[in-house]
């Protein structure tokens, strides 16, 4: 059996955490079947298929409250239990990533800029306050035999800032592992850079990192497969940007694609971002507009040709992933409070099915399978 799973905020009077639902294949319905941890803030969720459990990034927001909270899954019959909670050591974690090996998992944490205020003395021992806000962190943890996660073992804090009043400091947002070399990817919507990682000794190792168009913001990232394909999307503008890459670390820009139809102007939010299994299209929600792009990959040069830009009458287009078979795309309207099926066709093109189901604050969607 496969599961899909959604995430949720409880802010004010909504209800979070994690829902389970199962997807019709022949018709494209979805049926829940549970609803976990309704108090909680669970913002992303990700599978460990070689372990078969659920991470489910907790962001509680409050100091040394934050957590991966793993759930072992039984595919056979659905049922879950929660075998680990790992102390992200900061209070927003918004990505997770598995190490190809299966040995580490990375966590990076967004952070939100909470305020704090200490006391220091100057030369001549006279106190002041000093104002000091919660970093951001990329943060590496061992994974263990159950698929749980030990204790932190190292991290790194990005630092810098960008151009808008949203980049007042650095927000890493992703971590993502290349299928063709030992190193990962995490995108800074805070400070505007890219950085690439590899995991050496239990350590985080910076191999390369650039700066991207002020203001750009990007946010998620993929890997192509088979070829050394790399893109992200951005917050702050309409453009999925391609590389190529190396072995090395090294990364070459090859282009930039627009992800709305052309003579939309004014304000843009990208969100979710997926490749199918095949390297052969990339899926890209842009959140004001509403709309999902679908882009076809060259598999020769990388580069990016928009097919289609399917909306929906829903509100706060966020989270899109694709069924393990590529039959279906699965989008989340948060604002809506909706989930909603596509069925994905031969050509890559996507068909509202009709299908939904209500769930509160909808945010990020994986499949366990």
């Amino acid at each position: 059996m496969e599961y899909l799973f959604v995430t949720g905020w409880s802010m004010g009077n909504h209800r979070g955490g994690l829902s389970q639902y199962v997807l019709d294949h022949e018709s494209g319905e979805l049926s829940l079947i549970s609803k976990t941890a309704e108090t909680t803030d669970y913002g992303t969720v990700f599978f460990n298929r070689e372990k078969k459990v659920i991470y489910a990034l907790n962001e509680d927001r409050e100091l040394g409250a934050s957590s991966v909270d793993t759930y072992k899954i039984d595919l056979d019959t659905g049922d879950k239990e929660l075998i680990g909670r790992a102390d992200t050591l900061m209070p927003f974690p918004s990505y997770l990533g598995v190490a190809p090996a299966g040995k580490y998992a990375c966590v990076s944490d967004h952070s939100y800029g909470a305020a704090s205020l200490k006391l220091e003395k100057d030369e001549n021992g006279v106190p002041h306050a000093v104002k000091s806000v919660t970093d951001a962190a990329v943060i590496l943890f061992p994974v263990l035999e159950d698929g749980s996660l030990g204790e932190a073992v190292d991290a790194v804090v990005h630092t810098g800032s960008g151009v808008l009043p949203r980049q007042n400091m650095p927000h890493p947002h992703c971590v993502v592992f290349s299928p063709l070399a030992d190193f990962f990817a995490v995108c800074d919507k805070g400070n505007d850079q890219i950085y690439i990682y590899r995991i050496k000794d239990s350590k985080l190792d910076l191999v390369n990192n650039w700066h991207v168009t002020p203001g750009s913001m990007p946010r998620y990232a993929l890997f192509h497969p088979e070829k050394p394909f790399f893109y992200y999307n951005n917050e702050g503008d309409e453009f999925v940007c391609a590389y190529t890459y190396d072995k090395d670390g090294n990364f070459e820009k090859t282009g930039e694609y627009s992800v709305v139809a052309q003579g939309h102007g004014g304000k843009f939010m990208q969100q979710g971002l997926c490749m199918d299994n095949d390297g052969r299209h990339i899926y890209a929600a842009e959140g004001i507009t509403g709309q999902i792009a679908v882009l076809e990959i060259d598999q020769e040069s990388g580069a990016l040709k928009p097919v289609q830009y399917i909306g929906h009458d829903y509100d706060g287009l966020r989270g899109i992933c694709l069924a393990p078979e590529g039959d279906f795309l699965i989008a989340t309207y948060m604002k809506s409070g909706k989930v909603v099926v596509f069925k994905v066709g031969p050509d890559g093109r996507l068909t509202d099915t009709g299908c939904e189901s209500d769930c509160d604050l909808a945010a990020d969607i994986e499949f366990a399978y």
